[in-house]
């Protein structure tokens, strides 16, 4: 064998082996836009139901907050029927007692700990939309920190107000009530402004998770677009080496037999 059929089958074997490395590279390809597919529809899957959950909890926690509204209602009823009579004001400082103890002061703790749980769920859908955000053509911002931060203050106030309400209906008999009523309603006026301000925070931060569940389908489908479109440039780039491949086996085949192989078939149509 002479060296231009050895260079012609050094030829033909390298060809054949780089169309099949550059055909495995399209099955390859199109296997990981398959996973990385399915990885993104995951994460967001995740995303989606963290911002669910916590949605969830926060209609929950406004509830709450309106469940404690009207029993701080319910106090300034009452202690707006204060009068001179010693022992209707014993029933009355009875009934504040009771709705403080009983039914306000619950209802706060409750609260409490759903800030605590709303907390903890805002936290996990930061560290998810952190992952997302490191995908390439997404920017969504981390949701509600700065309403969580309020949410939290407010949650602070309110359970200071309840305790220090407390103690000033302790501290409250029927005989003196008349000229503490005002430290009572006070204090319930204080809850209720703690209340509002709750309210409004927690409106706040429930729509912002709202609207960052709303965009992270079209940031997720953004990143699809790029892997999909990725994955066909890059099988086309991929295609057009391998026709090189084949075009570079034919010359060598052409060297190695002495002759064009597509001569027979340029001959038949003449």
């Amino acid at each position: 064998m002479n060296g231009r059929k050895i260079s012609a089958v050094i030829v033909m074997v390298l060809s054949a082996i780089l169309t099949l490395v550059l055909l495995g590279g399209i099955v390859g390809t199109w296997a990981v836009r398959a996973q990385a597919n399915h990885a993104v529809t995951a994460l967001s899957q995740g995303v989606d139901q963290g911002l669910s959950i916590a949605l969830d909890r926060l209609s929950r926690l406004d509830g709450q907050i309106t469940q404690a509204e009207a029993r701080a209602q319910t106090l300034q009823e009452t202690a707006s029927k204060v009068g001179d009579n010693a022992e209707e004001n014993q029933v009355l400082l009875t009934r504040i007692q009771q709705t403080v103890s009983d039914e306000l002061a619950p209802v706060i703790e409750r609260i409490d700990e759903s800030v605590s749980a709303v907390a903890d769920l805002v936290r996990s859908a930061n560290q998810s939309v952190q992952a997302l955000n490191a995908l390439p053509f997404v920017h969504i911002e981390v949701p509600g920190a700065e309403q969580f931060r309020k949410l939290t203050a407010r949650s602070d106030e309110l359970k200071a107000a309840a305790q220090d309400l407390r103690a000033e209906v302790k501290q409250t008999s029927a005989a003196v009530m008349k000229k503490s009523v005002q430290s009572i309603i006070a204090g319930v006026r204080r809850i209720a402004s703690v209340l509002g301000e709750a309210h409004a925070v927690v409106a706040e931060l429930t729509s912002r998770l709202t609207n960052i569940q709303g965009i992270v389908p079209v940031a997720v489908s953004r990143v699809e677009s790029f892997v999909n479109i990725g994955a066909w440039v890059f099988t086309l780039l991929m295609l057009l080496l391998s026709l090189g491949q084949v075009s570079l086996f034919l010359h060598g085949y052409a060297l190695y037999t002495g002759r064009d192989p597509l001569a027979p078939r340029a001959e038949a149509k003449s």
